[in-house]
């Protein structure tokens, strides 16, 4: 009777990890690859993080990171639909005497490398497209939220 016991515990805690960790990757991986002659450093960062991060982030930052957005949002918003259709494309690409920038969409990431001459430093960064509508929304979602309660004018 135990052991039945043990084993039904056991399945319900690896189930509740299974979900916990599908959660967690479901809202898609941000990665950040930093090679430097000092060091070179590989972060995955599951988007379902930033989502959560946000509510941690005190209400004045968010009600800024609202007002700076502003007038953008619709158009930030209808961009990175459009962004998410469109082909694989460069859009910019920078070559200085002392680094190379590039910002590309592949796939349904968008890239951001930066190559440095100067020290040989690479740096990778891939941000899923679909994530960043999520966090542009969620940052407007909890602005709006906090200036609620926070001030009596109406919200944007």
């Amino acid at each position: 009777m135990l052991i039945k016991l043990l084993v039904v515990i056991g399945g319900a805690v690896a189930g509740l990890i299974f979900a916990a960790v599908l959660a967690l990757f479901q809202g898609g991986i941000a990665t950040v690859y930093v090679r430097s002659p000092e060091a070179t450093v590989f972060v995955p960062v599951p988007m379902a993080l930033v989502d959560i991060a946000l509510a941690f982030v005190p209400s004045e930052e968010l009600a800024d990171a609202r007002r700076e957005l502003g007038p953008y949002r619709d158009v930030i918003r209808v961009a990175l639909e459009e962004l998410a259709d469109c082909p694989d494309a460069t859009f910019v690409e920078v070559e200085g005497p002392e680094e190379t920038v590039l910002v590309e969409k592949k796939g349904s990431d968008l890239h951001v490398e930066v190559q440095s001459q100067r020290d040989s430093t690479y740096v990778n960064v891939r941000v899923p497209l679909r994530s960043v509508r999520r966090v542009v929304a969620s940052v407007a979602r909890f602005s709006r939220r906090s200036e609620r309660h926070e001030s009596p004018s109406p919200g944007f």
